[in-house]
């Protein structure tokens, strides 16, 4: 794929998903109802389920990978 396609999606992307709400959400955060609990996001692309888990001061981590 080149990187005009690549980053196209990505734009769409931010822009049709923007930060996680409502049912979605609540069903990722039904896994993390302890507060000892520490979560791994891999692949977190904009951060739209690891901003609202930080909003509720649950301890996580992301990451994700950058093609080029």
């Amino acid at each position: 794929m080149n990187s005009y396609y690549g980053e196209l999606c990505t734009k769409i992307y931010e822009n049709d998903k923007s930060l996680a709400e409502g049912k979605e959400l609540d069903f990722y955060l039904s896994f993390a109802d302890r507060k000892d609990i520490h979560v791994l996001e891999p692949m977190c692309g904009n951060g739209r389920m690891l901003i609202p888990f930080m909003q509720r001061e649950i301890q996580i981590e992301g990451f994700d990978v950058k093609r080029e």
